[in-house]
């Protein structure tokens, strides 16, 4: 079900950090493309990950929460701007109030048991689930173009 020559950047922020904290946020990435992954950082720092995105630009940047990367809406806009425009920002998990638990997905398709995901597992959850068609997505239109556009989850392609 993978897209062949499709970058794909998952990422999931580290436990204790927050965007809107005035401690620096650091996250956990996983780097795939045709489902193989190619590079995982356990730890990388918000603007080494912006910098990664923008030198491998992916078709997709999966999180489960977009506001672990950005502290509110008008940090979103700003970092549209600040990502390749073929690069979609993809929420896994849906949007409010229709979100379901990136733990839930995980063990509706068989991939985990029990116990709580890590952030580098998370990562890769969320790849998982990209290449799966599963999650909505929000796609950076530039100017004064809305931002977010939304599709169903796990029933239909996200293309």
């Amino acid at each position: 079900m993978g897209e062949d020559g499709v970058f794909i950047i998952g990422f999931d922020i580290l436990p204790s950090h927050s965007a809107s904290s005035k401690k620096a946020p650091k996250f956990a990435c996983v780097i795939t493309r045709n489902e193989v992954v190619l590079n995982e950082y356990p730890e990388i720092s918000r603007g080494a990950l912006l910098k990664l995105v923008r030198e491998v630009v992916p078709k997709w940047l999966c999180t489960d929460n977009i506001f672990e990367i950005v502290p509110d809406t008008k940090s979103l806009f700003h970092l549209v701007d600040r990502i390749p425009t073929d690069t979609k920002i993809v929420q896994v998990t849906g949007v409010p109030p229709h979100q379901t638990p990136l733990k839930i997905l995980a063990k509706r398709h068989g991939l985990i048991s029990r116990g709580k995901l890590s952030p580098l597992e998370s990562a890769r959850q969320m790849d998982r689930d990209r290449r799966h068609s599963r999650g909505r997505w929000a796609c950076q239109w530039r100017s004064n173009h809305p931002l977010f556009r939304l599709r169903s989850s796990s029933t239909h392609t996200l293309g």
